[in-house]
């Protein structure tokens, strides 16, 4: 089984894809941002602690001005040949056909304004102020052009995360059942 993760910064994307580990130890988690991530360490000397936003867009943007499919191309090359993958960064339409197309589920996760900036604040205390500030950023807009693929209209499953963890472990439960039953 595959699954990709979207939804806006501090909305749960990565908490989501750890539960579903958690339900199933086979999943391996791969990011978008992973390697943008270490761009920013080796080149950038980024503090692997404080998230630095700002740079991490620049860097993704600017690679995506040379290839528009760099990272696409790098996670699909990474989960190739896995059977159970998570992707826990999808944000963008071309990283999100390319994954249907590759036989993914899609979760989508939806915050309020209000709720991601309280947890924008608690998880990065050091440099909330930046990532507020990226709020509006393209990756953060969570909008798609959904695909309607068979009987299947996208997102497979859509959460509002300031529901009730035990409710949203659940949904999530329910979800994986219907896929591997």
């Amino acid at each position: 089984m595959k699954i990709a993760v979207t939804g806006k910064m501090c909305s749960g994307k990565t908490t989501l894809c750890n539960y579903l580990c958690e339900l199933e130890p086979r999943f391996e988690i791969f990011s978008f941002g992973k390697k943008v991530k270490q761009v920013a360490r080796d080149l950038f000397k980024m503090d692997p602690l404080v998230k630095d936003r700002s740079l991490l867009t620049s860097i993704g943007q600017k690679m995506r001005e040379i290839d528009q499919d760099v990272w696409v191309n790098y996670v699909i090359s990474e989960c190739k040949d896995k059977e159970y993958c998570l992707v826990d960064d999808l944000r963008y339409q071309n990283e999100y056909e390319a994954l249907v197309n590759n036989g993914f589920k899609i979760i989508q996760l939806n915050v309020s304004p209000e709720l991601q900036e309280e947890r924008i604040k608690i998880v990065y205390p050091e440099n909330y102020k930046d990532h507020l500030k990226n709020r509006n950023h393209a990756s953060e807009l969570n909008t798609f052009q959904w695909l309607s693929i068979g009987d299947k209209k996208h997102p497979h499953l859509s959460i509002d995360s300031s529901m009730p963890v035990e409710d949203i472990k659940k949904l999530v439960g329910e979800f994986i059942n219907s896929y591997t039953s």
